[in-house]
């Protein structure tokens, strides 16, 4: 459980420190949208790749867990260089890295759960399962601190 467990937390934790607290300072002032319509479109796009990667399991199946939590990192790391040090050239790439962490939070989620239950033993699958989906939460929790 752990090796799925993991890494799923360590996704939440750098999805949630993005989106509670990177995207709020992410603004474009040379677009035509105003701060507050780039936030919502942030978090639309967000939730469009969470959507779009929880729906698409039977086509794209990942066993290794631990790289969608280095992509996501490593999303968290892109987008806070890009608040303290704007360079991204445009909006349009700031929405498509929102939609990817979307996407690698929503395949972390429903890759780790389906792992674990399918490898954990039949007697204890209920219990495994439960300790993964706390994950997500201490994740969250930790980037809430």
């Amino acid at each position: 459980v752990a090796r799925h467990a993991t890494p799923l937390a360590v996704v939440y934790f750098a999805e949630y420190f993005i989106n509670q607290g990177l995207l709020e300072l992410l603004y474009f002032p040379a677009s035509a949208l105003t701060h507050d319509d780039q936030y919502r479109w942030y978090q639309l796009l967000y939730q469009a790749g969470v959507f779009a990667s929880r729906s698409s399991l039977r086509c794209f199946r990942l066993h290794r867990v631990w790289v969608l939590a280095l992509l996501q990192v490593l999303n968290a790391v892109v987008l806070s260089v890009a608040v303290a040090v704007p360079f991204l050239p445009a909006l349009g790439v700031a929405f498509a890295i929102v939609g990817g962490e979307g996407a690698v939070g929503g395949a972390a989620y429903a890759n780790a759960l389906l792992n674990v239950a399918e490898e954990a033993p039949p007697e204890g699958r209920e219990f495994a399962m439960t300790v993964a989906s706390v994950a997500d939460t201490t994740g969250i929790a930790l980037a809430g601190g």
